[in-house]
């Protein structure tokens, strides 16, 4: 008798899943972004959070609701086949999903290079080869030594946002910062809230990735859906206690004109040291690396689960019950975009596609919503119908910049 062939193991708790979301979520990009919202709207960067939040939110929620109806990997993919029942549309889905996160890691492992070059030299090829293998390797060892270091870093990359927000907010006793925030505030405009809107909305990215862990968590329609709100509401109360002590603590054009805005939002305490909060930064990149290796990995095991000539890339290995041969196809696309492809074109590429994805996955739980019965966590179709409304808006926006 051909015994059953290994699967996934389920593994991952409510916290470790909310670690996880909360570490693909912040990631590395608020240590930079913060600068870049405050050069659109400045002493209005708060606004600009709580709106991008609120417009990111109506998608999470349609991924909270689909992944407690279809726990599985490569979410997106049976989310559309289920939906348009169309093979050709799935597969186009589910192989963005892959290409996304492909991209992403390479994303980050050239911001990598850049920061750790920039500190101690060396060059591009080395240090992004010598770090997506170490990577890979950890990957490969196991979805709960791979996800606890994720929550480890995910922990580390929090404290050292809320130890910038401790050594910031000292500024806030002084008058003067208050008086200066309350005269920046006169300088408003919508072009430039908008602008920073659509900035911050990156920040909340990431979400879509937990979804596709379904597969290795415990109690999963019940745990997923709490996990990812959990992870939107708390990166949210994050990013506005950034956003507001970066706007009064410092003179907007200090972070805004900073390549490393936190440590400019630092550099008032001379007794700390600021160099610091660069390696932080360092170790919050290569978390979103292992994120990436390990979503694209789980999302091409679903994919090729029932093909003929791909079956052999959702093989389980039998120790780490992790797929090996996936993992590793992965880790070398993520390679040669990172030593080929410029950063720019990257990070453009990424967020195109994931605007299509949601405008997507909001519109199949529309239709899905109509035609299958669900006693599980449910919400209302208005929030999917602006949920397709708003990516289809920043999709617009982003054709037009």
């Amino acid at each position: 008798m051909t015994p059953p062939p290994i699967g996934l193991q389920r593994s991952l708790s409510l916290s470790s899943m909310v670690f996880y979301g909360l570490g693909t979520i912040i990631g590395a990009g608020i240590y930079v972004l913060i600068g870049e919202i405050a050069a659109q709207a400045g002493a209005w960067s708060p606004l600009a959070f709580i709106a991008a939040a609120f417009i990111a939110s109506f998608t999470g929620l349609s991924y909270a609701e689909l992944v407690g109806r279809y726990p599985r990997s490569a979410g997106e993919a049976v989310y559309v086949e289920t939906a348009f029942h169309k093979s050709w549309l799935t597969e186009i889905v589910g192989w963005s999903v892959v290409l996304t996160g492909i991209v992403s890691a390479a994303t980050l492992l050239k911001g990598f290079s850049g920061y750790f070059i920039h500190l101690l030299g060396g060059t591009d090829f080395i240090i992004i080869g010598c770090t997506l293998l170490l990577m890979s390797l950890l990957a490969c060892s196991g979805v709960k030594k791979s996800v606890g270091f994720a929550v480890g870093v995910t922990i580390l990359e929090l404290l050292g946002l809320l130890l910038v927000i401790f050594i910031a907010s000292g500024e806030l006793t002084v008058t003067a910062n208050w008086q200066r925030w309350s005269q920046d505030l006169s300088h408003f405009s919508w072009s430039g809230i908008v602008a920073a809107t659509f900035l911050a909305f990156y920040a909340f990215i990431g979400f879509e990735d937990m979804v596709n862990m379904a597969e290795e968590v415990e109690d999963v329609s019940n745990v997923l859906p709490k996990a990812i709100i959990i992870a939107i509401v708390a990166s949210t109360i994050i990013y506005l206690l950034m956003a507001m002590v970066a706007v009064v603590a410092v003179p907007i054009e200090n972070i805004a004109n900073s390549r490393a805005p936190l440590t400019a939002l630092v550099a008032p305490a001379t007794w700390f040291p600021s160099w610091l909060i660069s390696v932080i930064s360092l170790i919050a990149i290569i978390n979103g690396v292992i994120v990436q290796l390990l979503m694209a990995s789980r999302v091409v095991y679903g994919l090729t689960q029932t093909s003929k000539t791909l079956g052999f890339l959702s093989t389980i290995n039998s120790t780490t019950h992790t797929p090996i041969i996936a993992t590793v196809l992965i880790s070398f696309f993520v390679l040669c975009f990172a030593l080929w492809m410029p950063l720019a074109q990257l990070a453009t590429l990424t967020s195109f596609i994931i605007l299509c994805l949601f405008v997507l996955v909001n519109s199949s739980l529309l239709i899905i919503k109509k035609n299958h019965a669900y006693k599980g966590f449910q919400v209302p179709s208005i929030i999917p119908v602006i949920g397709v409304i708003a990516s289809s808006l920043l999709l617009l926006v982003q054709i037009l910049i």
